[in-house]
């Protein structure tokens, strides 16, 4: 059969034959769909309808094209030198433009000075402000080491009268008995301890501590009718295996209560009647999430077959809502 087929496309080489005809017949004799070509060829539907109606203006160049015209015979299991042919009839041949330029002496006169001078002047205006960094602060600590102790005439006041202006003439002694200047002369001999009293130690009173008061922040009232609210943190929160949004519900409508238990980690989106996203959440294998909000309510879940869905306390059957393992509800 393959032979019958490469005969006919030798025949049919002549530049009135059709490509796409024969690439057509050859994957009907293949019993191949048009989505089968596409799969194995990684090419899309609207490529394949093109080669087989012979719309090369929305295919790609040239090149791309033989490309697929060869993978298109692997395929079909047919000699694809024929229908190149074919195709080199219809398609344009590849014409190679040059881009010739014309050079022309421009003659370009510099004025620019060399890089060089400027580089030179700043070194040296760099080791101009160094040394005299240097100097000055060399001259500045000698000059402080030179520089005499001032004594204010308080502290010359306060000072001690130096010994050397006392008179060290010995003072007239008075007659004393033998035994007494024996004695006298033995105590002068003996050094003598003078005993510094110490300066009184003044005592020390504790201040008593005055504990810091935190100033007190008035806690706003909560209205009586308002539900609360779980912050999106806390719904997005992926430590907690259960998680409850209360939406305020400002219509008439009776609140629904959803309830989605999962035994498998499952993404969960629930949009309110006010097209706002309450919740946006992965939920962990065991987790539940509720929801209470005024209808309509859109749910989207993935992984849908690891969870189980209630609403006001009734089971909800997703399976004729699951397509690729995604449900996507809305209820009203």
């Amino acid at each position: 059969m393959v032979e019958e087929l490469n005969a006919n496309f030798e025949a049919a080489s002549a530049p009135s034959a059709k490509l796409g005809v024969l690439l057509q017949a050859a994957r009907e004799e293949k019993k191949l769909s048009l989505e089968d070509v596409s799969n194995r060829l990684r090419l899309s539907l609207r490529q394949i309808k093109a080669l087989e109606s012979d719309d090369f203006a929305i295919l790609p160049e040239a090149t791309i094209t033989r490309g697929f015209i060869r993978n298109y015979a692997r395929l079909l299991e047919i000699n694809p030198e024929p229908l190149l042919d074919i195709y080199r009839v219809y398609a344009p041949s590849e014409v190679s433009h040059s881009i010739t330029l014309q050079s022309a002496n421009i003659l370009i006169s510099s004025t620019r000075k060399p890089v060089w001078i400027k580089y030179i002047v700043g070194s040296i205006l760099i080791a101009l402000a160094l040394g005299a960094w240097v100097v000055y602060m060399d001259y500045f600590h000698h000059m402080e080491a030179e520089q005499p102790v001032a004594v204010s005439s308080e502290d010359s006041a306060q000072l001690p009268p130096d010994d050397s202006s006392v008179s060290n003439e010995p003072m007239p002694e008075v007659a004393l008995p033998f035994a007494e200047r024996e004695a006298a002369a033995d105590t002068a001999s003996d050094p003598i301890v003078i005993q510094q009293s110490a300066p009184p130690v003044e005592p020390v009173v504790e201040k008593p501590t005055v504990p810091a008061i935190a100033p007190v922040v008035p806690t706003p009232a909560v209205p009586a009718g308002a539900s609360p609210i779980t912050s999106p943190s806390a719904t997005t929160s992926p430590n907690t295996s259960v998680n409850t949004v209360v939406q305020p519900v400002a219509s008439t409508k009776p609140v629904m209560k959803i309830r989605l238990t999962v035994n498998d980690t499952t993404w969960v989106s629930v949009i309110d009647q006010a097209n706002n996203e309450i919740v946006n959440r992965t939920i962990p294998a065991g987790g539940v999430q509720r929801v209470e909000a005024a209808p309509p309510i859109k749910v989207v879940i993935g992984n849908a077959e690891g969870a189980q869905l209630t609403v006001n306390d009734k089971p909800f059957d997703l399976s004729p809502y699951n397509k690729l393992n995604v449900v996507r509800l809305m209820l009203e």
